[in-house]
């Protein structure tokens, strides 16, 4: 096991940071899942784990690695997302504790990119110089950059995550509110409570959302019951 590996650079995605009247202000990520499928490769499935705490209020993802004998493991807390907090605070923290082993650490030497905007339906969006069209998805922005930097990764690299998440704030928290009053145990919850928030596609909400509503306590197991709460327990067993 040579941990120096950790620190190999890993196939990296854009994303639009902030935008104002003059330019997208967009950085360089890389995807949770690429970091656990580094850790699988280097050290082994077996030899890994992560956990979650909250220490005063904030979110710390601690990643565990087996060294020999014993576990050591490294912490580091997240940052909640202007548009997605949970989510955004639940992999930040997690990307961040594999800092700490080295795990994207090449990021921090990366430049910031600051792309022209265009309007769209009265949001600013990146502009595509070459199409003069607005960049929509965070693959195109990827795909955008990288050519501007004249970077290029293998085409059988997984894609991107939307730049513009098509599941709404409220969408995402209606799934939340689902996962607190579902039969789940706490540790599956946990998990759960990630993948959710990661969830960008209407496709994977309303899976998501189908999955949930066939695993919800019963009427008498959710405490102070909203209207909603009670209508749905009467749409699953008033026939």
């Amino acid at each position: 096991m040579k941990l120096i590996e950790l620190k190999k650079e890993l196939p990296y995605m854009w994303r639009v940071q902030s935008t104002n009247d003059y330019n997208a202000v967009c950085v360089a990520y890389i995807d949770s899942r690429d970091v656990q499928d580094l850790l699988d490769s280097v050290v082994g499935p077996e030899n890994w784990q992560s956990d979650y705490k909250d220490v005063k209020g904030n979110l710390y993802a601690g990643i565990g690695i087996k060294c020999g004998s014993e576990w050591v493991w490294k912490w580091d807390c997240g940052v909640e997302s202007k548009t997605e907090a949970e989510k955004g605070e639940a992999s930040d923290s997690f990307k961040r504790a594999a800092v700490k082993w080295g795990i994207g650490r090449f990021l921090y030497s990366l430049e910031i990119k600051r792309l022209k905007v265009t309007e769209y339906k009265g949001k600013k969006y990146p502009l595509n110089e070459k199409t003069n069209k607005a960049i929509f998805s965070g693959e195109e922005l990827t795909e955008y950059i990288n050519q501007l930097n004249n970077k290029t990764f293998p085409k059988d690299l997984k894609t991107a995550s939307p730049a513009i998440s098509e599941v709404s704030d409220k969408e995402r928290d209606y799934l939340n509110e689902l996962l607190g009053k579902s039969t789940y145990e706490e540790e599956m919850r946990k998990k759960m409570w990630i993948r959710l928030n990661e969830i960008n596609t209407i496709e994977d909400y309303e899976k998501a959302k189908a999955n949930l509503l066939m695993n919800q306590l019963g009427i008498d197991g959710v405490q102070n019951p909203s209207q909603k709460d009670i209508n749905r327990h009467l749409k699953q067993t008033v026939k």
